[in-house]
């Protein structure tokens, strides 16, 4: 991926023009961190998560990140759900990074603030991006394959370059993923975590809550992919079912 010349928009996503943004930052600080420091990082992070100090927020936490699901499943199924690799690591890092603490902390807050003194810079450089990054609903714009994808945040509206290998072969225009966007060693863009795609059932809904029925039905019909008769009446039960509403 070539550098970003100083008129181009800054690659963090901010909108700005790089030379008014990143250009130099990345030279001036020592914000880089290897994979190994990345994953001893998450190691030290996710272990301290795991003190019976913790077990209330835990609680407090499980219950909120299932909440929305479990209305619409069986016991059986939650218990299957959190099973999973997948769903207890993607709850573990939502705990870490976005979860607030009775204090107001997150729990990344609370570790850098009694470790600090333990770690090596790249984990401090590492548990820093992360501690200021969300989970954020994106729409792929443009998938550019083998090298990185162009998201569009769905709250925003703004457009940012990712670079991103795996998911370009997994990733398609107009899918709609949750995912976290940071930036990398380089000082680009990139995913971290466990994205989550939404499946094509579930993109009408979401958008309509984002946008609003009108918007939707728009951006849909300038696809040329709105069914016959798909009125704004059409999606609001759609949504309602999608959502379990009666």
């Amino acid at each position: 991926m070539s550098a970003p010349g100083r008129n181009d928009p800054c690659p963090c996503g901010s909108g700005l023009k790089y030379k008014k943004c990143c250009l130099g930052k990345e030279a001036a600080s020592p914000a880089v961190f290897t994979p190994a420091e990345r994953q001893s990082a998450l190691e030290h992070l996710f272990r301290f998560s795991r003190r019976p100090e913790l077990e209330p927020a835990h609680a407090a936490a499980q219950e909120d990140f299932w909440v929305g699901w479990m209305a619409r499943r069986s016991e059986d199924e939650l218990k299957e759900a959190m099973r999973l690799e997948q769903s207890g690591t993607a709850y573990l890092e939502w705990f870490v990074f976005d979860f607030r603490l009775p204090r107001g902390r997150t729990v990344t807050e609370e570790f850098l603030a009694r470790e600090r003194g333990r770690l090596r810079s790249g984990e401090i450089s590492y548990l820093e991006r992360m501690r200021l990054s969300h989970w954020r609903l994106y729409e792929v714009a443009r998938v550019r394959h083998e090298e990185g994808l162009d998201l569009v945040d769905l709250w925003t509206r703004e457009r940012l370059r990712v670079q991103e290998r795996l998911a370009t072969r997994q990733l398609i225009q107009w899918d709609l993923v949750a995912a976290r966007v940071v930036l990398g060693p380089a000082g680009v863009p990139v995913l971290d975590g466990v994205p989550y795609l939404y499946p094509a059932m579930a993109r009408s809904m979401v958008v309509w809550h984002r946008y609003g029925q009108d918007d939707l039905h728009l951006r849909r019909r300038d696809r040329g992919d709105a069914p016959a008769g798909s009125g704004s009446s059409g999606q609001a039960s759609e949504c309602r079912g999608a959502r379990g509403d009666p």
